[in-house]
């Protein structure tokens, strides 16, 4: 109200109106990150985060609000943003904003498997997430994938053979959420060929062959059909190459139908190669052959040898020699013989039927080919030229640490070599000089099976050549 008044006290008055406003907004802290943890389904509903804002006003806040609203459904693990808004008495707004992380922190639901698995020639076997974890079945409250992060044990082997073990299963879902289930794996043997092996039917044989690596420190069955003549053959072959001078060995376990089993070196898996050939009936003959030409016919000859169930031969350039034995440690003379052969050839077991409609089923075991090694000769047979020095092994069977005995070679340098039943040099030891008469070899990290130990004579002796190399089969079985 305005009073306009005169000289002589007469008054007048007007009105008008003044408008207060408030132009300020409100102020607004909101709070720090804030965890969300999801629930069964990978939801959770967003709580009310207005109180936990910090809020002042000039004239007064009337209320805070958020967005997303309170209650919402949000779902998968990660980050979001959330909007808080204050609003004072005459209606100004600020707004801040925070980070909601979304948290998985349920393990998933986990299905291990029922199964069987199968050693490889190797006689172990490295488990696959396949074969322990059903991921199909396998659930989690959020998707993503459901890794395989620890199998224990990771590996079976030949020490495990027939038995049913727990294993242990470790799987991480994709937030990284672990849990375990047990799986119920039962080791059987497999029948794959070892590497480097091949299944070969010569002729028309129909034949296969497979391998079991824990039995007899490794099993090679063989079958065939049909009748081999003096010019051609008809067997089924498992063999691997041999290039250079070595030799094979096996024992004939079983022979089926009265046909016959055996071991070879060929030059070719044509019916007509050029061979050396031991074979039985598991009676009292052993037989052998020889093909000198190419298709040309095969040379006979019988052997009276009793029990003789162990075959070995061995070449050196174009001389095969030829052994039987009771034990596969004393060694009879069988021949010799000279054929030319070309290249790497082929050392392998074989079956043959008698006829054209039987099946021959052959089983051999303690099966080695190995690279060059100084034939054992016996002494005062016709081949016979110096004897090879011999050493003793110990224990043997052994479950780890082998002693051998180096008498025979003393005062001399010596390679020791360790071969696996694939030829395969798998340790090494060199002594300058064999002072002492033993030595020691530790096999424990070794899987069960046959080895070859090899001693070796370095350089020369009063410019004579040293003694010939020797070898020794040693089993290592029994290991935890």
């Amino acid at each position: 109200t305005l009073t306009a008044t005169d000289i002589n006290g007469n008054p007048t008055q007007c009105t008008f109106t003044v408008s207060k406003v408030d132009n300020t907004p409100p102020t607004i802290s909101c709070p720090a990150t804030q965890t969300l943890v999801l629930g069964a389904n990978c939801t959770a509903s967003l709580p009310d985060y207005t109180g936990l804002a910090t809020t002042g006003d000039n004239c007064g806040v009337q209320s805070v609000t958020q967005s997303p609203a309170i209650g919402t459904t949000v779902s998968g693990a990660g980050n979001m943003t959330v909007t808080l808004t204050a609003t004072d008495i005459n209606g100004n707004p600020t707004q801040c904003t925070f980070t909601v992380s979304k948290v998985d922190n349920t393990p998933p639901t986990l299905v291990c498997k029922v199964n069987t698995v199968f050693l490889a020639a190797t006689g172990s076997y490295t488990l696959l997430a396949a074969d322990v974890f059903d991921a199909v079945a396998s659930s989690d409250n959020c998707p993503g994938e459901l890794a395989v992060t620890n199998i224990s044990p990771a590996t079976v082997s030949c020490d495990q053979l027939g038995m049913t073990i727990p294993v242990t299963v470790t799987v991480q879902d994709a937030a990284g959420n672990s849990a375990t289930c047990t799986a119920q794996i039962t080791v059987q043997e497999g029948t794959t060929t070892p590497a480097g092996w091949s299944s070969n039917n010569v002729g028309n044989a129909n034949g296969s062959a497979g391998y079991k690596p824990c039995t007899s420190a490794g099993q090679f069955t063989v079958t065939a059909t049909g009748f081999s003549t003096s010019s051609s053959d008809v067997l089924h072959l498992t063999a691997r190459q041999l290039c250079g001078n070595g030799e094979i060995i096996a024992r004939i376990a079983s022979v089926s139908s009265g046909a016959w089993a055996g071991i070879t070196l060929r030059e070719s898996l044509a019916q007509g190669s050029k061979k050396v050939a031991l074979k039985t009936q598991l009676t009292n003959i052993i037989r052998r052959e020889i093909r000198s030409t190419t298709n040309g016919a095969a040379t006979l000859l019988n052997f009276n040898r009793p029990q003789h169930t162990w075959l070995r031969l061995v070449r050196n350039g174009s001389n095969f020699v030829g052994y039987t034995s009771l034990d596969g440690t004393n060694w009879n003379f069988a021949f010799s013989a000279t054929v030319s052969m070309t290249g790497c050839i082929y050392a392998g077991l074989f079956a043959e039927s008698i006829n054209n409609s039987v099946t021959t089923t052959a089983v051999f075991d303690n099966v080695t080919v190995t690279g060059a090694i100084a034939p054992l000769i016996e002494s005062g047979s016709p081949a016979a030229t110096s004897a090879a020095p011999d050493f003793e092994v110990y224990p043997n069977p052994t479950t780890g640490e082998v002693t051998i005995d180096l008498r025979a070679f003393a005062n001399r340098a010596v390679r020791l070599e360790v071969y696996d039943v694939q030829g395969k040099v798998v340790k090494m030891l060199e002594v300058d000089v064999a002072e002492t008469t033993t030595r020691q070899i530790d096999l424990s990290g070794f899987q069960n099976g046959i080895y070859l130990i090899r001693v070796q004579s370095v350089g020369v002796e009063n410019f004579q050549p040293v003694r010939p190399d020797a070898t020794k089969r040693v089993v290592v079985h029994g290991r935890n």
